[in-house]
């Protein structure tokens, strides 16, 4: 009797061990993006993420999201509840860059979620077209499907990936993100980014000013150098800044590898026929990636003042080259790059 009550006092602290919490798929769908705005400024997945007031773990979310995917795949917005998962023991990945179709990625979370029910446990990797694909990067990507959901009321057509950890390959530039606070300021922003790297805080509004920004013309090349001269006059530093052209990704590494930040003209993604400036924060020749601090960039192909703005837009060369190839032949810039150096 007393053998039969121990065991059924171990199955229920066993069964108490974990609490299974349910949760809404708007919950998910938000908590996905909070997740995919740490990995893009961490470089690394956080350790959970709070929803409800709760604590959720990178693999219990990976099953949250994979079923939530599958949920609304099938026209049901409707809550999941947690369960006990583990992390795999490996997250081995050989991916190369480029997208995994919706109709992919659909059978991929679904086969994701039936390895965690069947197993307990996260899946090392996954299949894709593009190669094998790690657990850590299976979270951030169905992160990045999610809030592309919960952003449009859609699935996205396909969704971009890159090998993973995003540190592998980099050289990179630390600096305090900050996101313009005009639709006409993004050199200015670009400036006070790349002099942060440096140490040196400037407000947006001061290299405006001596920039001679303006809402008809923005900032010009000129314009930028004149408000790094004047940082100069007025702090005693000894900055310069020069126009160069476009000579391959082997300069601007090595201008990146040496601690020098470079600003670049670039073809706008907001305005058809304008131009903007963003600051090269790193690069990665094995990857063909570029990672840019872009004074606008909040994640998709908006902007707002009041939005906080992402660190890191991440972007491929062949796309940044076009862009810059586009404000030379169409903006009468043949020198669009700008080293600020110290």
């Amino acid at each position: 009797m007393v053998t039969i009550l121990l065991f059924a006092l171990a199955v229920s602290l066993s069964q108490c061990a974990f609490a299974a919490d349910t949760y809404s798929s708007s919950q998910i769908n938000q908590a996905s993006t909070n997740v995919k705005n740490f990995v893009e400024k961490n470089d690394r997945l956080p350790n959970y993420v709070t929803i409800n007031k709760k604590q959720v773990t990178m693999p219990q979310f990976l099953y949250l999201m994979t079923s939530n995917v599958q949920n609304l795949k099938n026209g049901k917005k409707v809550s999941v509840t947690n369960r006990a998962v583990q992390t795999p023991s490996s997250s081995p990945e050989n991916i190369k860059i480029g997208n995994i179709q919706k109709s992919q990625y659909l059978t991929i979370s679904q086969n994701t979620k039936n390895t965690i029910i069947s197993a307990g446990k996260a899946p090392n990797s996954a299949n894709t077209s593009i190669g094998t694909m790690g657990y850590k990067n299976l979270v951030y990507t169905y992160a990045k499907v999610l809030n592309f959901y919960r952003l449009n009321n859609r699935f996205p057509n396909f969704v971009s990936a890159t090998p993973y950890p995003e540190k592998l390959g980099w050289t990179q530039l630390s600096f305090t993100y900050h996101h313009q606070t005009t639709d006409y300021t993004c050199g200015p922003a670009s400036l006070k980014m790349a002099f942060s790297h440096y140490g040196v805080t400037l407000s947006e509004s001061w290299l405006a000013n001596k920039a001679s920004s303006n809402a008809q013309i923005g900032t010009t090349q000129n314009g930028m150098i004149k408000a790094v001269n004047a940082v100069n006059t007025n702090y005693g530093t000894k900055f310069s800044m020069t126009t160069e052209s476009f000579t391959g990704w082997n300069r601007i590494q090595s201008y990146i590898s040496k601690g020098i930040p470079v600003i670049v003209r670039i073809k706008s993604f907001l305005t058809p026929g304008g131009t903007h400036y963003a600051m090269i924060s790193g690069i990665n020749l094995q990857t063909g990636m570029v990672c840019l601090g872009d004074p606008s960039w909040e994640g998709k192909n908006t902007f707002s003042v009041n939005h906080p703005g992402v660190k890191n837009h991440y972007v491929t060369m062949q796309y940044l080259q076009n862009s810059l190839q586009w404000v030379i032949s169409n903006a009468g810039i043949s020198k669009p790059l700008m080293p600020l150096i110290k």
